[in-house]
């Protein structure tokens, strides 16, 4: 079990492949973000969701589908240069199954590489995560045959649906809330949680 520090920007992070899922746990003002920014660094095309508008990254920040798929389009014919879309609709938006599809589609052809930022992952991937919800299932499923990376954050892993969990072969978990999410993260990936561990550290597992 390797420990990493958020607060350490000259830290060797594993490279993550194309297609790789990237789970990161921990409470409110643990570094998540830091540490998921540092590994989104390594790819070339991001785009971001921050429905809670939290997410502190540079990039062009849209607030509805369609300004995003505007904007996606122009990066993805490669009209523009392909700078981080950050997708922030706030709390009024609830389903992300169109702006999952359009992604879906779009990288199936492509096949380039991208990263998605799911910030606080509850808010798209809950559990249980409904089965009509095709497209939002499906990324983390086989998106990886499309190379999309997902890089899913959550201060409450109990509430992320195991869909995508499961699937993340890169998990970094640091200090969680309560005994409820332990017990979620240890049953659903069978890892054992690290509960001594420094603040702004992270435990990391690989599947």
């Amino acid at each position: 079990m390797h420990i990493f520090k958020s607060n350490e920007k000259n830290q060797n992070l594993p490279k993550i492949k194309a297609g790789e899922h990237i789970f990161i746990a921990g409470r409110t003002g643990s570094g998540k973000t830091t540490l998921a920014l540092s590994i989104a660094s390594q790819f070339k095309r991001i785009i971001a969701i921050d429905r809670l508008g939290d997410l502190a990254m540079e990039g062009e920040r849209v607030s509805n589908i369609q300004s995003f798929h505007r904007r996606y389009f122009e990066r993805w014919s490669g009209q523009e240069n392909f700078s981080p879309i950050i997708f922030s609709p706030g709390i009024g938006l609830n389903n992300f199954e169109k702006f999952f599809e359009i992604i879906y589609k779009a990288e199936k052809i492509k096949k380039e590489g991208l990263c998605l930022l799911i910030d606080e992952a509850w808010t798209t991937h809950p559990e249980p995560l409904s089965p009509k919800l095709l497209y939002t299932r499906e990324l983390p499923l086989t998106g990886r045959h499309s190379n999309i990376s997902i890089l899913a954050t959550s201060q409450r892993p109990a509430n992320v649906s195991k869909t995508l969990i499961t699937q993340c072969k890169h998990l970094f978990i640091g200090n969680l809330w309560g005994v409820g999410d332990e017990k979620y993260f240890e049953k659903t990936t069978g890892h054992e949680i690290n509960k001594n561990l420094e603040p702004f550290s992270f435990s990391y597992y690989s599947n």
